[in-house]
């Protein structure tokens, strides 16, 4: 059992860095609506996975994957620039982007630097 489990670990952190590696994550903007008002506020980044069969999965996997290999981090700074760059290239129609930072990555030492720089 503890085999299998190391074997677990050592796939899902392989399965990660690839993802990270061949640019396989997307980010989808998901309006946020008021709807009292018919309008747009802000967007909310949703993660999506591109396997290389062509298929897009949600972010289920992919974030388990993550927690439990430690490296929510990068899949959080990697969400975090791909918000920055797409405010950076749309400057007349800007709108917030909702970014959700799971609290093991709240905690991280520095994080609030890392997100600033």
């Amino acid at each position: 059992a503890m085999t299998a489990a190391v074997t677990a670990r050592v796939d899902s952190d392989a399965i990660i860095a690839e993802a990270l590696r061949r640019e396989a994550l997307a980010m989808y903007l998901q309006p946020l609506v008021r709807t009292h008002r018919f309008s747009v506020f802000a967007c909310e980044a949703l993660l999506r996975w591109k396997l290389p069969d062509g298929t897009v999965h949600g972010p289920t996997d992919l974030l388990d994957f993550a927690e439990r290999t430690g490296r929510m981090l990068d899949v959080t700074r990697w969400m975090t620039r791909q918000a920055v760059v797409r405010l950076a290239r749309t400057p007349g129609s800007w709108r917030p982007i909702r970014i959700n930072v799971p609290p093991s990555v709240i905690v991280e030492p520095r994080w609030d630097e890392d997100v600033a720089g």
